[in-house]
């Protein structure tokens, strides 16, 4: 749990135990979609960048996920393209933003997802990712850490 969760008491989370959007749904984000579609790897790559983010940081991602060309889509890629075993990266990551948005669900549901419904998968890891986005502090309302001892702090303005 980041600082806000637990001085919010919460975790983030989809309401009753379900994902915010269903898994057929995705047309809902027709970018987010067609992207998925056509290059699955990059459509990863972004969803695991956000989420890294959020875990490290407690905050949206400002560079939403970036271009989705680093080295998860490398391997991501490759794996896809010897043998369709891409997907094995994928469930690993919708188990986490189950966990942490306490979606009910398996693993074997997520393998399966990730298996069948590639694109639909992606983009509701995607969507799910937005609304854990929309609820967590921006960065302007997250505290900055103290300096560190032996640093001389900037002067505050009033």
């Amino acid at each position: 749990m980041n600082e806000h969760s637990e001085k919010h008491g919460e975790q983030g989370g989809a309401r009753n135990g379900k994902w915010t959007h269903g898994l057929f749904s995705c047309f809902g984000d027709c970018g987010t979609c067609i992207l998925a579609c056509c290059c699955p790897s990059m459509s990863f790559a972004k969803n695991t960048h956000r989420l890294d983010y959020l875990q490290d940081h407690g905050v949206a991602d400002p560079e939403k996920g970036g271009s989705g060309v680093n080295q998860e889509c490398l391997f991501h890629c490759c794996l896809t393209c010897c043998g369709g075993w891409g997907w094995i990266l994928q469930f690993p990551v919708r188990k986490t933003i189950r966990e942490r948005r306490r979606i009910e669900g398996g693993v074997v549901l997520d393998c399966l997802t990730a298996y069948f419904c590639t694109p639909c998968e992606l983009t509701q890891e995607s969507r799910e990712l937005d609304a854990e986005e929309q609820e967590a502090p921006s960065q302007m309302e997250v505290t900055p850490f103290p300096p560190r001892s032996g640093t001389r702090s900037a002067p505050t303005q009033t």
